[in-house]
């Protein structure tokens, strides 16, 4: 448990961070929503593994 706790704002920071680096370079918000989506994915299947 202390695990997830941990991880979900540490995701919600990579995330932003990528977002932002992303949009600042400038490129197509199809890859930055792409982006988001893998990393959210890959989150929830890490939770499952870990529950």
């Amino acid at each position: 448990m202390i695990e997830v706790e941990y991880a979900a704002p540490a995701v919600l920071s990579v995330v932003t961070l990528v977002a932002m680096l992303l949009a600042h370079r400038g490129l197509p918000t199809a890859l930055v929503f792409a982006a988001l989506v893998y990393l959210v994915t890959h989150t929830v299947a890490k939770r499952f593994l870990i529950h």
